[in-house]
C-alpha cells in the first residue's frame, strides 16, 4: 500500500529533525532493494532507525505499529551507490 499522507517536511539526517517536532507525525522511511529490478521505500514509526533513508513530517498521526510500502522502478530509486 503507497504512503497516503502529504509530505510536509523532510530530514535527510536524525540531527535535523528539531526538538519541538511532535514525534508521532513523524515518519521513518527506509529503503531495500527487492528480487524484482525494483526497490521498495518502507515508511514505518520514527523509532525505527535500521536502513533508514530520511524521515517525513506528516499532519496525521501514526499508531507506532503501522507500515506503508511503495516499490519504485531501480531507475526511480533514490538510494546512493
Amino acid at each position: 500500500m503507497e504512503f497516503p499522507y502529504e509530505e510536509i517536511e523532510r530530514y535527510e539526517l536524525a540531527s535535523e529533525i528539531p526538538d519541538n517536532v511532535d514525534r508521532s507525525r513523524l515518519w521513518s522511511v527506509a529503503i531495500y532493494d527487492t528480487d524484482c529490478d525494483c526497490c521498495a521505500y518502507l515508511y514505518g514509526p520514527s523509532q525505527d532507525h535500521v536502513n533508514v533513508f530520511y524521515w517525513v513530517l506528516t499532519q496525521e498521526q501514526h499508531d507506532g505499529q503501522t507500515y506503508y510500502e511503495e516499490m519504485a522502478h531501480m531507475d526511480r530509486c533514490e538510494v546512493a551507490a
